[in-house]
């Protein structure tokens, strides 16, 4: 694997864990996928009403702004992301820099991007890659093999350092359309990496919640077989299946309803059952999990008032999701309209 396509891996399994790619084009839009959740109000009303009679359910599913309060501090700030370089997220910029320049601190999900390189290839080495002489081929069928070869090959990367890599390191990296990585190669970064550049430059000190080896850790704690066969369920489905749920993850969270994904995939779980079994299998310990986590780390530092803690939207949402963690932390969580 050439140093390229590590520091691809690399930038791609950081920013993933909520879905989506690092530093682009200076155009609007990274890719040109359409967006599902209007298809199936246009396609499928009936599976579109019940998605949202889902979608009520979920509790705080609306915002991705948050303003907690506690008597005797500073209020702070809970801001869900996209870490996506596509412009109609990063435009939210602009809404929220004012809040953030204010701030005692920003808060965000990892704390070491800015280890050296080799750092990080051991670590993706580590928990990313089979052990020298195994390869995926020996789990796949040849057909399976030759319809992922060809899928790999879309993505920048040749089969054969593609079968060299978990199935669950391999299977999150083509969660990211080819789109996103091209635009991840220029230079443009995601939201998240923009608003710790900006912090930065206004001297605003940034803390990490979590290091990228604990990020690959528990990656690599998820099962590799659902999550292959759900790669292959989604490459044999054709199309432009991830750039179609790009898009629609974009959409969701311009309109602040980025838990809609979830509802969203709760009516798709018949249409690609691995793919739902894949997902179940991520949401506890890369979501749940985390989002118990975070809130601990956190909590000292909103104690103290004045901070801006920013973080992927999905960890927002939810009965174990950080608006109700905080809440029930005895901070009062309000959403704010704007952004």
């Amino acid at each position: 694997m050439t140093m390229t396509r590590i520091r691809n891996l690399i930038l791609t399994l950081i920013t993933l864990l909520a879905w989506a790619a690092q530093p682009g084009a200076a155009s609007a839009q990274d890719c040109s996928g359409e967006n599902l959740v209007a298809k199936m109000q246009r396609e499928e009303p009936d599976r579109y009403q019940a998605m949202l009679d889902h979608f009520a359910t979920i509790e705080n599913g609306e915002g991705i702004f948050w303003k907690l309060e506690k008597a005797g501090i500073q209020p702070s700030y809970l801001f869900g992301t996209a870490h996506v370089t596509d412009q109609r997220v990063l435009d939210r910029l602009a809404a929220v820099k004012p809040v953030l320049e204010q701030s005692r601190q920003l808060i965000v999900e990892v704390s070491d991007l800015d280890r050296n390189l080799a750092q990080q290839v051991e670590i993706v080495r580590k928990y990313g890659m089979l052990p020298e002489g195994e390869t995926l081929d020996t789990r796949l069928t040849g057909d399976e093999q030759k319809l992922l070869a060809a899928a790999t090959a879309a993505h920048g990367m040749p089969w054969f350092s593609a079968r060299r890599m978990k199935a669950t390191f391999l299977a999150l990296t083509m969660s990211i359309p080819a789109c996103a990585k091209v635009a991840m190669l220029r230079g443009k970064k995601v939201l998240d990496a923009q608003l710790i550049e900006y912090a930065r430059e206004n001297n605003i000190p940034v803390l990490g919640l979590e290091t990228m080896e604990e990020q690959l850790m528990l990656i690599d704690t998820l099962d590799g077989d659902a999550q292959l066969a759900a790669l292959i369920e989604a490459v044999a489905a054709g199309g432009t299946l991830s750039e179609d749920m790009y898009e629609t993850t974009i959409r969701l969270h311009a309109e602040g309803r980025i838990a809609l994904l979830l509802s969203f995939m709760e009516q798709k779980k018949q249409d690609f059952p691995a793919s739902s079994k894949a997902m179940e299998n991520f949401e506890g310990p890369l979501i749940e999990a985390r989002n118990r986590s975070m809130h601990e780390r956190a909590l000292p530092e909103l104690e103290s008032g004045n901070a801006f803690m920013a973080v992927g939207a999905l960890h927002l949402p939810g009965e174990t999701g950080l608006v109700r963690l905080f809440r029930d932390s005895g901070f009062s969580v309000t959403r704010v309209t704007n952004p």
